[in-house]
């Protein structure tokens, strides 16, 4: 049984009873209103930082007069089985979901639930609850919950009314950041809301700002002693309202809620980790009467259904009747990013009218519906694929860029290409798109093929560390099983579409070898590689297909890269094939991990053929290849004092002159990015410069003398983008191969 201690409450539904009297069951209370409140509380054990759960609860939120204050209570409170869920960096234990019946609830969790019975008082002026006072007996995380409640109610009424006028219909956007800050955006307008300068902050007794474990995030004490485990990297909430303002009443019809929770829970015997949380929630239609005017006004009630991330307080009309004479009017670029955000929320249907009603500016039309990357688009874009090929054959590449893998889609893609009546030029730019997109299948198969390499992998660890707890075990790996299956069903689609694509586009002959070369390429595709590395390995074929044969090896997956890397080290270290080509083989390397055979096919390169094309362009990459981004590690790790320790006695003897290190930077990406970082490392630590202000570079230059290279250090210690040489030249007389001996020690 784990003792739970609360991290966040989060509104999770459903506000459905009108506001009634209820005086007998209030104490000290002459009127009341009540609402039936369904929310969502998160626990998590101090002791076990891998678990946590999520508490479902139903109550009556009770709103009430308390003399001169209002009070606030939970009756009627019920409590729904509790959903315990591990937080493990193994990701499979984090799919386990247990429930456990109330029954068995600990300790804490019911202080909290009965806790909810007790009122709170506050005071209430100009849309904000204020001053909360909690009973004696109260709990922290019951009074969280209470105040979670009560921020649905906060308005900014002057704003309301000053933006809405009688029987008329308002939208409003109301953002808070982490419930100290709320900025409101009123229109009468359901799209392109203009904003108003109306920020609020809540002026509760204490706001959130670097919580505790103990409290929760709603109304942490701002306590010196607080030495927080949990800090909120952001909670933002954004609710988007359609308000009808009647004679009485504001009446709210509809709103979409969404809230984001960044936490960043530190353990100090297992590291940070971050928990995103998000909430969707949808409300409906519900109508107060206006009370008398004797009675402190409650002034807005929500009702909430189930929980959706695709509906919209917007109706389809409204966005409809909007957007198609913008379209047709003298529009924006700002417009064009809100109609395509629009755009996102509309069925089939509703996009084919907008398409029929605008024929006069289709170009437009079609550059923006090319943009939203919906399934409902996409089959839009299926019925009317000969269109977009034929009429508007450019666009094709937005279409390429923007849409998700979709197999329909590709499949109508490839129909297309064997039947659309298009010229020959026309068809070859299409395979082009055509393995543009198929490249989005390709990085997917791979992302899926290593989640499962890594899933199994993970599998057997859990199977090692679970040993005592073998239910627990078959769960797990009944879950994985599934999710595996899945992830396999999924591989076998995009398997089939990208055969497909690669025997479509070997097959038309109408497409030329150049094209077909750049469109293998453009897949990225693993099957794709045989045919690529047949023209470079045939020296029959023209230079200029071989190279292109090389160009196209590009966006291959990274479990191919050691068989490119061995055929183009191949061709760069022949001397007897074209400089040229032996130049674009070294391009092509420098865009994936160095390897040790890469150097050393530079260094034999550079012994041989000092004066070649290919001799200097081997430098042009290394001082390319030396400018990256270093990052300061101002603790070192146990790596880096071994780098330090291996790297200490042959610095001094390059440089000619003692090491003082007291900090160091590590790359880790490319060999010689690393044998940079220690030159700038060493650098900026003779000459005192801020790590954190200065911008350097490495170049390293040919000498003057075969077998010789020098080394020169710019630094930019100022945020403006211009280098000031310094007066200092770093010279090393020593041979390429030298420099590579010396960062294969830092290397180890």
């Amino acid at each position: 049984m784990f003792r739970f201690i609360v991290l966040i409450a989060l509104v999770a539904g459903s506000i459905y009873a009108a506001p009634t009297n209820d005086k007998q069951s209030l104490r000290d209370s002459t009127d009341s209103w009540r609402y039936r409140y369904h929310f969502q509380h998160v626990f998590t054990d101090p002791s076990h930082s891998k678990i946590f759960a999520i508490l479902n609860i139903k109550a009556d939120a009770v709103i009430f007069l308390w003399g001169d204050w209002r009070g606030l209570k939970f009756e009627n409170v019920t409590v729904e089985p509790l959903q315990s869920k591990i937080n493990c960096p193994n990701p499979l234990l984090r799919m386990m979901t247990v429930e456990t019946t109330p029954e068995v609830y600990n300790p804490i969790v019911t202080t909290v639930v009965k806790a909810l019975e007790i009122p709170i008082r506050f005071k209430y002026s100009k849309g904000v609850f204020t001053k909360i006072k909690k009973h004696a007996n109260d709990a922290d995380e019951s009074v969280n919950i209470k105040r979670a409640f009560l921020s649905l109610f906060e308005f900014d009424f002057d704003g309301l009314k000053g933006n809405a006028s009688r029987n008329s219909s308002l939208y409003l956007e109301k953002n808070v950041q982490g419930l100290c800050k709320t900025n409101y955006i009123f229109t009468k307008d359901p799209i392109v809301p203009q904003q108003i300068n109306v920020i609020k902050t809540i002026a509760t007794d204490s706001c959130i700002v670097s919580p505790r474990t103990q409290t929760g995030l709603i109304m942490t004490p701002k306590e010196d002693s607080c030495k927080p485990r949990l800090n909120m990297m952001e909670v933002t909430t954004t609710i988007r309202y359609k308000i009808n303002n009647t004679e009485s009443d504001f009446i709210i019809q509809d709103a979409v809620s969404e809230s984001r929770y960044n936490l960043l829970l530190s353990i100090p015997s297992e590291g940070s980790m971050v928990l995103s949380l998000n909430q969707t929630l949808r409300f409906i239609r519900k109508i107060i009467r206006s009370a008398p005017a004797t009675e402190p006004k409650v002034p807005i009630s929500l009702i909430s259904e189930v929980p959706s991330h695709s509906e919209s307080p917007f109706l389809p009309e409204d966005v409809i009747k909007k957007i198609v004479p913008m379209i047709r009017g003298d529009i924006q670029a700002k417009n064009v990013n809100e109609i395509i955000m629009l755009l996102e929320r509309l069925d089939v249907q509703n996009i084919k009218k907008i398409w029929s009603s605008t024929e006069s500016r289709r170009n437009l039309v079609v550059d923006m519906f090319t943009k939203v990357d919906t399934k409902e688009m996409r089959v839009f874009w299926i019925d009317n694929v000969i269109t977009l090929v034929t009429k508007y054959a450019n666009s094709t590449s937005d279409l390429a860029l923007f849409q998700s893998p979709d197999r329909a889609l590709m499949e109508t893609l490839l129909g297309a290409l064997k039947t659309a009546r298009l010229s020959k030029e026309a068809m070859q730019q299409l395979s082009l798109k055509i393995g543009a997109y198929a490249n989005k299948f390709s990085v997917l198969l791979e992302t899926l093929d290593k989640q499962i390499r890594v899933g199994d992998k993970l599998m057997e660890q859990a199977q090692q560390s679970m040993r005592k707890d073998q239910k627990k075990l078959k769960d797990i790996e009944e879950i994985w099983q599934k999710e595996k299956e899945n992830k396999v069903l999924i591989m076998t689609n995009l398997t089939s579409s990208l055969d497909k694509v690669l025997e479509v586009i070997l097959q038309t002959h109408v497409i030329d070898d150049t094209h077909k070369i750049k469109t293998l390429g453009n897949m990225g595709y693993n099957k794709t590689l045989p045919v690529l590395m047949d023209m470079i390995r045939n020296r029959r074929q023209p230079t200029i297909t071989r190279m292109q044969a090389i160009d196209a090896l590009r966006k291959m997956p990274q479990s191919n890269i050691e068989e490119i890397q061995k055929e183009l080290l191949q061709v760069y270290v022949r001397p007897s094939e074209n400089a040229e080509l032996r130049a674009k083989a070294l391009l092509v390397l420098t865009k994936f991990p160095v390897s040790q055979s890469m150097i050393m096919a530079l260094i034999l390169t550079y012994q041989h053929e000092v004066s070649s094309y290919v001799g200097p362009f081997a430098y042009k990459y290394l001082s390319e290849i030396s400018r990256s981004k270093f990052v300061p590690l101002k603790k070192m790790s146990v790596r880096a004092e071994k780098v330090l320790t291996s790297v200490e006695p042959v610095l001094p003897m390059m440089l000619k002159e003692k090491m003082s290190i007291p900090y160091i930077y590590e790359d880790g990406h490319e060999l010689w990015s690393r044998m940079s970082s220690l030159l700038v490392w060493h650098f900026s630590a003779s000459n005192a410069l801020s790590l954190s202000s200065a911008a350097m570079d490495v170049q390293i230059i040919p000498g003057v003398i075969v077998n010789r290279t020098s080394i020169s250090i710019r630094v930019r210690s100022s945020s403006l983008a211009n280098y000031d040489d310094v007066e200092v030249e770093i010279s090393a007389p020593y041979t390429l191969k030298d420099i590579v001996n010396m960062v294969r020690l830092y290397d180890r």
